[in-house]
């Protein structure tokens, strides 16, 4: 795609109805049970975006929206942004975009397929190992071993219930425990590039201890304290990047979404060596793959464009957006990017 239609498609979203529906807080229903919820600065975070975009925003909780769409008294919808997510039963994440397939209403970032699949911590392994990158070895379920794992319950984000153990037996079928992988955990965000017309990986994040420790990983409480590390920002080859690509399409993704790796080194001299020449598939290790991750200022995803390259050719689409919307974020891009490829799919279905 031209630049220039690039721009009149931007054009075309002016005046489009995008609903925010969100998890209410206080929502009582027992299947509404939830681990942690989207606040203020995520809704006002895409309220903002749609706004830039020139369109009407309707905010809305799960539960009336499904209410209201079962009654038939919805207003005329153009696209859903799923804001569903933290649920303790992983089957209500697919709510949202169930409900908007049956409406026939575009839901953002994807479908309950796509949304269930990469929120299942062993489905998710088994689709990626599928496409060719390394996955962590799942321990034996019929024998102690004295090693080190790293344990995951299959259904939870936010590293929320992450622990590493140095015995395990795997006795529990909700934790996903595999070996613990020396090195990093690298976050690469993945978003649909329209003028390659494909999807395209962003500039990856990887967290450095402030120990220097290659056994650290990143788990609950240093997220939400936002200390013990820091962030930079870490080349893939091009090898790895359309390995990853090729990951989020064996999902089905379609507009965005972030996928969580493991990147061996066990050495200074490796670190220095990733550092300066790029990370290689056999070096990278699958955790996981997010297909709602979070949207909001200062969050992973929106910090990666810092690193875009000005000859790169996602510098090329943000000069493009910024030509015609005079104040931009960065999720009013990642909103644009995302309508724009769901209106081509919908065409070509």
């Amino acid at each position: 795609m031209t630049t220039e239609r690039y721009i009149e498609e931007i054009k075309k979203i002016y005046g489009k109805t995008i609903a925010i529906v969100y998890i209410f807080e206080a929502e009582s229903a027992k299947g509404f049970k939830h681990y942690d919820v989207w606040k203020s600065d995520v809704i006002s975070a895409w309220l903002m975006a749609i706004q830039e975009l020139r369109c009407i925003p309707y905010i809305i909780d799960v539960a009336t929206f499904i209410y209201k769409a079962m009654d038939r008294t919805l207003p005329k919808i153009d696209y859903v942004i799923n804001l569903n997510a933290g649920n303790k039963n992983l089957s209500v994440a697919g709510l949202v975009p169930s409900v908007c397939a049956f409406l026939e209403i575009p839901c953002i970032p994807c479908d309950s397929v796509t949304t269930l699949l990469g929120e299942h911590k062993r489905f998710s392994n088994y689709i990626a190992k599928e496409v060719g990158i390394l996955i962590p070895e799942e321990a034996p379920k019929d024998k102690v071993i004295t090693n080190k794992f790293i344990n995951r319950p299959i259904n939870f984000g936010s590293s929320e219930g992450v622990y590493v153990s140095s015995t395990n037996s795997n006795s529990n079928e909700n934790i996903l425990c595999q070996e613990f992988i020396n090195g990093f955990d690298v976050t690469t965000p993945i978003l649909f590039n329209p003028l390659k017309e494909q999807l395209d990986t962003l500039p990856s994040i990887m967290y450095m201890p402030n120990s220097n420790d290659f056994s650290w990983f990143l788990g609950a409480e240093a997220k939400s304290k936002h200390s013990g590390y820091v962030k930079q920002n870490i080349n893939l080859d091009k090898n790895a990047k359309k390995l990853l690509v090729d990951v989020a399409k064996k999902f089905n993704i379609k507009t965005f979404c972030r996928i969580d790796c493991r990147i061996k080194c066990d050495n200074t001299q490796k670190l220095q060596q990733y550092q300066s020449c790029g990370i290689t598939p056999d070096e990278i290790y699958f955790m996981e793959i997010n297909p709602t991750p979070t949207i909001k200022e200062g969050i992973n995803f929106l910090n990666s464009f810092e690193h875009i390259h000005k000859h790169s050719e996602w510098h090329n689409v943000l000069i493009a957006y910024k030509s015609i919307i005079k104040t931009t974020t960065y999720v009013g891009f990642i909103l644009a990017n995302s309508i724009m490829q769901l209106s081509t799919a919908m065409h070509y279905e």
